[in-house]
């Protein structure tokens, strides 16, 4: 049984590198597919499912005041921001810039994996360490403040990168620096997990997804130009990591049962109605982003045919 436990999260790596090592040593490397519309949204799929690993995590930590959960809510939800903004600051649609959607792409997990971390602190004080039932439980009665500090603090940060370009161009400078202490953070809480004796999910599933993670991240130093097979297999190596998580914690729940029974029926309709406003205002955008790129390019073409026509 041990040794089924240490042996899959290490076969998964293995595995996964080695189906990126093929790609790249291989013509299947070679293959292209420029779509920006499509990473976009399987980046917006990609974002529900962090949030709904984050919403997941936290009802288990309201029913079980296990501050584990609370940890992987807090990682997932920050990464599901950075994934977000990702996904609308994509440069093709010309509102977006290279240099901010690659800090999106890089310090979402590397933050993420900072959080991750804090579940190798012993938390059980029956064994005298240091967290006491009386520090859980201020943790449990600030959580929304916490939360709500999170979510000013990642705003203020966004906001600064759009109007500081020095060091959107600093932090864009390091971020392979920062995926490989991401790929560090996550097989050192890997191995960390391995080796403690407890029998739960973060000592036997976790570890499973945290080699998906690790191999993604890896991936992703190594693919050789956007858009190619081995940026797109990074991408959805990661994308699979994290839906295996959400199949986990949410322990059989129904998504649909949680989310009705956990929110009042005007909180839901305004949820849907803000979610079709965006819906229909991010078409339009893409729409109108498309429409004028297309007609610049006709516009040159017409320019050069008549500059042709001219000079014969």
């Amino acid at each position: 049984m041990l040794y089924k436990k240490l042996s899959i999260p290490f076969l998964l790596l293995a595995a996964s590198l080695g189906v990126l090592l093929l790609i790249l040593k291989t013509p299947l490397g070679g293959i292209i597919y420029h779509n920006a519309i499509a990473h976009s949204f399987l980046l917006l799929i990609f974002v529900v499912v962090l949030f709904f690993v984050y919403f997941f995590s936290y009802q288990n930590y309201v029913k079980e005041k296990d501050i584990r959960w609370y940890i992987l809510s807090l990682a997932f939800f920050v990464w599901g921001v950075f994934t977000f903004a990702n996904a609308l600051i994509e440069p093709d649609f010309g509102w977006g810039n290279e240099t901010l959607c690659k800090i999106a792409d890089f310090y979402g997990p590397f933050l993420t994996s900072l959080i991750l971390l804090g579940l190798i602190i012993p938390f059980d004080s029956a064994q005298g360490k240091p967290f006491s039932e009386q520090i859980k439980e201020k943790i449990f009665q600030a959580r929304s403040k916490i939360f709500l500090g999170l979510i000013s603090f990642l705003l203020a940060s966004f906001v600064a990168l759009f109007f500081l370009p020095l060091l959107a161009q600093a932090l864009y400078s390091w971020i392979h620096f920062f995926a490989g202490f991401t790929v560090i953070n996550l097989f050192f809480l890997l191995v960390v997990l391995l080796l403690q004796k407890e029998d739960s999910f973060f000592t036997s599933s976790l570890p499973k997804i945290l080699a998906l993670l690790t191999a993604s991240i890896i991936s992703s130093l190594f693919y050789q130009e956007e858009w190619n097979l081995s940026w797109w297999y990074f991408q959805l190596l990661g994308y699979s990591a994290v839906l295996l998580l959400l199949l986990r914690a949410k322990k059989g729940k129904q998504i649909s049962e949680i989310i009705y029974s956990s929110f009042s029926i005007r909180a839901r309709l305004f949820f849907i109605i803000g979610l079709t406003i965006l819906a229909i205002t991010a078409n339009g955008l893409i729409d109108f982003r498309l429409s004028r790129n297309h007609l610049q390019t006709q516009t040159l073409e017409n320019l050069v045919l008549i500059a042709d026509l001219q000079e014969g």
